[in-house]
């Protein structure tokens, strides 16, 4: 969280160039990115050394409010957000603050989307979720279930909807005004180069899977935006 520079980020900003990635994403396997301390410097230089590239951040939100000025420069964030009931966010998230949504929304120059995971212990309360997500001017979201967790071998949601597309192979449908991607790792095609704190470099699309993964602070970067 305070090293720089990252471990074997010259090579893994040389890989980015060779395959044409378009899109790169900041997020976290253990941690949040905006704790890094070169958070900033590590933005600029990739903006830098690859122009043009689009850059996310997947966070929590909790220091978003605090880091405005460093959240707009982003082209996209998403804020993981698995409920807005605070029993069940403390629950979910294992800390009782809740990032300012309505705060983040109002200050945000950029597209901010968010991200659910859905658990036996937010499910009963979806509906709920995606209306007052909507009543936030909430225009994108992501909903997936954990990745080898039971819940992915119950009945899948959304059967009575017609997909409007399909994102790497996930369908998206227009859910109270929303853009919403239910996330389905199985039928995923998105591909990825993911480098680790570690210095790691892998190609593994989920990043649990990934050898190497000392599941510790990581930088991502995706060939296509996907959802952690």
């Amino acid at each position: 969280m305070r090293k720089w520079p990252i471990d074997n980020l010259d090579r893994f900003i040389a890989k980015i160039k060779e395959t044409n990635t378009k899109r790169l994403i900041f997020t976290g396997t253990r941690t949040d990115p905006q704790l890094y301390k070169y958070e900033a410097k590590l933005l600029a230089l990739l903006r830098e050394q690859i122009p043009g590239i689009h850059i996310s951040l997947h966070t929590n939100g909790i220091l978003s409010t605090r880091k405005m000025d460093l959240f707009n420069q982003y082209n996209t964030v998403t804020i993981s957000f698995n409920s807005f009931d605070p029993t069940i966010y403390q629950k979910l998230h294992g800390s009782s603050q809740m990032p300012n949504l309505p705060e983040i929304l109002e200050k945000a120059t950029i597209p901010v989307k968010l991200s659910c995971v859905l658990t036996e212990d937010n499910i009963t309360t979806l509906d709920q979720y995606l209306q007052t997500a909507a009543n936030l001017g909430v225009k994108r979201l992501a909903l997936r279930h954990l990745f080898n967790d039971e819940q992915r071998r119950r009945p899948l949601l959304f059967t009575n909807l017609k997909p409007e597309k399909f994102h790497c192979g996930n369908p998206v449908f227009n859910i109270n005004g929303m853009e919403a991607t239910y996330w389905i790792f199985e039928k995923t095609t998105g591909k990825s180069l993911n480098l680790f704190s570690n210095g790691h470099i892998s190609e593994e699309y989920v990043l649990a899977k990934a050898p190497g993964n000392v599941q510790s602070s990581s930088a991502s970067f995706n060939q296509q935006q996907r959802i952690i």
